[in-house]
């Protein structure tokens, strides 16, 4: 049974393997997805204290940010 609580970050480069993945978690029960196009937009997102996922910049983000 889906934890209806989780939110997904979906960051890739392509639109559609963004799609493909949205609709596999669809399918699963999870309806709480951000699909975005690269990690500028993680950055936007995070950055802009939305309520989406919260104001504080997840720990992968720092991760991801250090590779970059």
């Amino acid at each position: 049974m889906p934890n209806k609580a989780l939110r997904f970050l979906i960051a890739d480069g392509e639109h559609l393997q963004r799609v493909k993945i949205e609709k596999m978690l669809n399918q699963l029960g999870y309806h709480r997805i951000a699909p975005l196009s690269g990690f500028d937009e993680v950055q936007a997102l995070t950055r802009s204290n939305g309520v989406m996922f919260g104001s504080s910049t997840p720990h992968w983000c720092a991760r991801a940010r250090s590779t970059c």
